[in-house]
Parts: structure tokens; sequence; C-alpha cells
């Protein structure tokens, strides 16, 4: 599947306890950065794994991708170890499906 470049990262989990964000105190703005980084991380783990979509597999990977390079947050996304960069899109879900038949067998559900 073709997707463009991404141009842009979306942040929907942000938000600022009270006012603007300049009036945000330094525990408010700790908890929104971690809840912020904390919620890419999970995104971007989940969805780049070798049996999801592979168009959401393209878009985490660039995502990712984004945060270090475009957005210069090397260290975030260092800590993002679980973020699958691999190219091979061949079956992605074939190994997945083979094991859920197999779990199905030995519960005797086909």
């Amino acid at each position: 599947a073709f997707l463009p470049k991404l141009d842009v990262l979306v942040n929907g989990a942000g938000f600022v306890h009270h006012g603007s964000i300049l009036e945000c105190g330094d525990q408010d703005w700790e908890f929104s950065f971690n809840l912020n980084a904390r919620s890419a991380m999970h995104l971007l783990e989940l969805r780049s794994t070798p049996q999801g979509h592979p168009a959401y597999r393209t878009v985490a990977q660039q995502m990712h991708r984004a945060i270090a390079e475009t957005a210069g947050h090397h260290a975030i996304a260092e800590m993002m170890q679980f973020v699958n960069h691999a190219t091979e899109t061949d079956l992605e879900r074939l190994e997945a499906e083979r094991r859920a038949e197999s779990r199905r067998t030995e519960l005797g559900l086909n």
C-alpha cells in the first residue's frame, strides 16, 4: 500500500490542567509530557508489529523516525525499543494465524 510521506504528527493525548500552556506549572508540564511520550511509545510499539496492518506499520515507522529526526527527540525515540522497522511485508499474519488455528484445534473449537 502506498502512503504519502508523513508531514504532521498529531498529538491527541495532550492537555493542560488549567489555562494555557504558558500558565502550566512544572508538575503539570511533566505529567503532560510523560503522558504524551508514553502514549506515543505504546501506539508505535503496538502498531509496528509484523502482525499489524501494513498501512498502520508504515505510519508507525514514519512517526518513530519523525520523532527522532524531524522533531529531534532522539532520546525519546531510543526509549521506544520495540518499534519494529522491519520491511518484510509478505504474509505478515501467517504465523499469528497458525498459532491461533493451533489453539482453536487444541480447544476443540474447529
